[in-house]
């Protein structure tokens, strides 16, 4: 129970780091138009390879980071944006499963 709730706030944590610096870098009023999708894949892109990453990335790409993966896997799980991309499809498969019930 303690390592979810560790996890959890690391989670909680990335997200904040990535809507602030979205708010930064993006402004106001997009930072307010972000879908959750692209709220949870920036999250997990900051939880896998560090804020200063992230922040690099929707520096350099904004939202555009967020794009379908093409081309063959990596084979390894040391890039960001394809992890990000697995743990955002592992998501959304468990919310339109409903396995938490939160429908």
């Amino acid at each position: 129970a303690n390592g979810m709730v560790a996890l959890s706030a690391m989670l909680a944590e990335c997200r904040q780091f990535f809507l602030d610096d979205a708010a930064n870098l993006l402004g106001e009023e997009a930072a307010a138009q972000l879908t959750e999708d692209q709220t949870n894949f920036f999250t997990y892109v900051y939880f896998n390879a560090g804020e200063a990453f992230g922040r690099r990335q929707l520096a350099a790409k904004g939202l555009g980071y967020f794009r379908p993966w093409k081309g063959a896997e990596p084979g390894h799980n040391r890039n960001a944006r394809f992890n990000s991309l697995q743990r955002l499809a592992t998501w959304q498969a468990f919310r339109r499963m409903d396995i938490f019930g939160e429908s």
